[in-house]
């Protein structure tokens, strides 16, 4: 509806004019002082509508957009995808063995920069794992950070968090992500310096 909306320089100057000319008038007296306030508020609200309109046609529509598909809400979509078939294989989660084995993942940790600051996970001895800490209060203003090509495995101690940003991820277009099961037991376990050794030498 309001996708050709918008303020050009012919709207610009029919505005200017109208609220030049009230202003005008507003010094004469009775009817012409009147008509002159009349039209200075029509040119005002023409422009508040101008504005509210390119507003709606610029920022709401398009967000609405990315927010709906088909008149569905994309989380709405996910949530159907949820089944028992889903979760009895295991399809949203991968262990830290698995994602070691696997060429060129993402390892995307969710944790607060003071839980980081105290256990750092580097994964520098695997070259095959990039590894990025994004605080989950932090994803949406750094989503662009985090590679769609990649498989993306999403790291928080108790699951919570990177089931949450799991959700987050998919409805943004991210096919490829799974949430790093075990927590820190897990990870910890599969970096036993057996395992290091061995993945040294492969």
């Amino acid at each position: 509806m309001f996708n050709h909306i918008f303020i050009n320089q012919a709207d610009s100057q029919k505005i200017n004019l109208c609220i030049w000319q009230g202003l005008q008038q507003s010094h004469g007296s009775g009817l012409e002082k009147s008509g002159a306030i009349f039209s200075f508020c029509a040119g005002r609200i023409k422009v508040i509508f101008l504005i509210v309109s390119w507003a709606v046609a610029n920022f709401f529509q398009p967000f609405m957009q990315t927010l709906y598909i088909g008149g569905e809400n994309k989380m709405e979509r996910i949530l159907k995808t949820f089944t028992l078939d889903f979760f009895g294989k295991g399809k949203h989660k991968i262990s830290p063995d698995k994602l070691f084995d696997i060429e060129n993942s993402f390892l995307l940790d969710v944790r607060s920069k003071e839980e980081v600051a105290s256990i750092t996970i580097k994964m520098e001895f695997h070259s095959n794992i990039e590894s990025k800490n994004i605080p989950i209060n932090e994803i949406s203003d750094r989503i662009g950070e985090i590679p769609k090509e990649k498989l993306v495995a999403i790291f928080c101690p108790a699951n919570v968090r990177s089931a949450i940003v799991y959700a987050y991820l998919l409805s943004k277009g991210f096919s490829n992500v799974q949430i790093l099961e075990g927590g820190y037991s897990a990870l910890t376990e599969a970096i036993k310096p057996g395992k290091v050794l061995k993945m040294l030498k492969s």
